[in-house]
């Protein structure tokens, strides 16, 4: 009955788990991790998904410096999200956003990519206040929304 055990253990072991001094506890799932992470913009914590440099290896600098750029020009990023958001919320459920984006939307999570190309391709979720049964899912590039779809 050991023996059984100690191969089914090998089986399913446990995800790789390193803690990073920036990203905190991560999770690798193979070819990206898992982390979650204070967020000052949305005064919370998000999920993280983070591009593996290599199998298994953790962020590099500029995948930390991507971060960092993405709580610095968060402003910026969110008002060309909000361009095209409005438009794809607004034709999903048949209303108008009353208010501000930020009124509506709440950051949850976002893609770190490994930043080869500039600028890079990564997306953002937000949850809704008004439907939290949606995400509001947008690809960008740089600070760039290229595409929004709404998910749930």
């Amino acid at each position: 009955m050991g023996l059984i055990r100690r191969w089914l253990s090998r089986l399913v072991s446990k995800p790789v788990e390193v803690d990073d001094v920036f990203f905190g506890r991560l999770v690798s799932m193979g070819s990206y991790w898992e982390a979650r992470r204070q967020f000052a913009p949305a005064r919370a914590e998000i999920e993280l998904f983070i591009d593996a440099p290599g199998e298994r290896q953790p962020p590099n600098q500029r995948q930390r410096e991507f971060f960092a750029w993405v709580e610095r020009d968060y402003v910026n990023i969110i008002r060309n999200v909000d361009q095209a958001a409005r438009a794809r919320y607004e034709k999903w459920f048949r209303k108008p956003i009353e208010g501000p984006f930020e009124a509506e939307f709440t950051p949850s999570s976002f893609s770190i990519p490994l930043p080869i190309d500039d600028p890079a391709e990564w997306e953002m979720s937000f949850n809704s206040r008004t439907d939290p049964n949606h995400i509001l899912v947008v690809e960008l590039r740089g600070a760039e929304a290229l595409v929004a779809r709404m998910d749930g």
